[in-house]
């Protein structure tokens, strides 16, 4: 019985030491690309449902037309901004998938310690065009 442990438990350290032959940086590079890939994924997952919601922005008038900020620039504020109708768009839905897209870019931003130009994107007006919501400069409206 003893005869048996002590087998057991060799085999045990030898099979823990061959482990070592990674070094703790190179677990931690893996572990940080794999967390960064995951994240991307996450990001494009978020990104086709919220296209997906949105779908064709058809409206009758523009008080259906509506924006939204997506993602984050280093210096704050939304990457790009988004148009959708509350005609064909379930707005509560919508918002929740751009905040938990706009959290995880945040954290993205953070992590990765990018910088940028700190310029501030203007939120577009919005009009309807054949039946659809589009952008529009403050002056065309």
């Amino acid at each position: 019985m003893k005869k048996g442990l002590l087998t057991l438990a060799l085999t045990l350290s030898f099979g823990l030491a061959g482990c070592g032959g990674e070094t703790q940086s190179d677990s931690a590079l893996d572990l940080e690309e794999f967390s960064q890939e995951g994240a991307t994924e996450t990001l494009d997952t978020l990104l086709q449902a919220i296209r997906q919601e949105v779908g064709n922005p058809v409206a009758a008038s523009p008080d259906q037309c509506r924006v939204v900020g997506i993602g984050h620039r280093p210096c704050g504020g939304p990457e790009r901004y988004l148009l959708f109708s509350t005609e064909t768009t379930d707005e509560q839905r919508l918002l929740g998938l751009v905040e938990r897209y706009n959290a995880r870019a945040r954290d993205l931003t953070a992590e990765s310690g990018m910088v940028g130009t700190c310029e501030v994107l203007p939120e577009p007006g919005t009009l309807v065009r054949g039946g659809v919501c589009v952008a529009a400069a403050k002056a065309e409206m």
